[in-house]
């Protein structure tokens, strides 16, 4: 895939390298001995060998870089090194039939929140075990598509962001763990939430039912630090299933 801006980054310098290796090979040609020749010859093949470094400068990066892409607005982007190998799986997918619906009182300015029937029941307990040590979890965002997600990085790149800038803060269509249904947003969706009693109390808590902060310091970098992110991790839908199955229960 031809990666947007790549020319931007390496045309010009490029250009002029190809200036400057014909001036020099010009100039080489020319047997005739001229004053200073021996120090222009070397300076020529610095120039030289940083020229060729930089024309195999893409390639390079292309070589080390994911390879993963996904597809907005049928432009194709390349998914950046934070997101790489962190698809979601096919079978972690949310499945429709097995969504809860968040006590509103629970939500964001009474938002209509889907998450997945076993995280729901969960947080639901978390929250009002919260309430009790007069802690308020509220949440602005839970289950989302895959083609809502896609929806939310067209609007910014209609907004005029780049995708390298988007892909700092928002996860490519795929990528995200608000697909699974267990990713819960609490308010305030941003680094302050890091400042809050709600994140205190989750650090010490979160892990009794079954939640975890999955995008820490330790994992990201600071920009990448969601403090306010938060998974329910305990898998029942094997359980759940094999119940379903048991013809000895109703």
């Amino acid at each position: 895939m031809d990666r947007p801006g790549a020319f931007t980054r390496h045309g010009r310098s490029i250009v002029s390298c190809a200036a400057v290796t014909y001036i020099g090979f010009v100039v080489l040609s020319d047997r005739r001995p001229v004053r200073g020749d021996g120090c222009f010859r070397f300076h020529f093949a610095i120039r030289l060998a940083a020229c060729l470094a930089l024309v195999s400068l893409p390639a390079i990066e292309s070589a080390r870089g994911c390879d993963e892409t996904v597809l907005i607005d049928s432009m194709e982007y390349a998914v950046s090194d934070r997101w790489c190998g962190k698809q979601i799986a096919p079978e972690q997918m949310a499945q429709p039939t097995r969504m809860l619906l968040l006590p509103q009182e629970l939500t964001f300015e009474d938002y209509r929140i889907y998450v997945a029937e076993d995280a729901g029941r969960a947080f639901v307990q978390m929250a009002a075990s919260a309430r009790s040590d007069s802690v308020t979890l509220i949440v602005d965002s839970g289950y989302r598509s895959v083609a809502y997600q896609t929806r939310i990085i067209a609007r910014r790149l209609a907004g005029g962001q780049s995708f390298a800038r988007i892909m700092a803060f928002v996860a490519p269509p795929g990528y995200s763990e608000h697909h699974t249904g267990r990713a819960f947003d609490l308010v305030p969706s941003d680094a302050g939430f890091a400042d809050t009693e709600a994140y205190r109390w989750l650090s010490r808590n979160a892990d009794r039912f079954g939640f975890k902060e999955t995008l820490p310091p330790a994992v990201t970098d600071s920009a990448g630090w969601e403090s306010w992110h938060w998974v329910f991790l305990v898998d029942t839908t094997a359980s759940a299933e094999d119940t379903e199955s048991d013809p000895v229960r109703d």
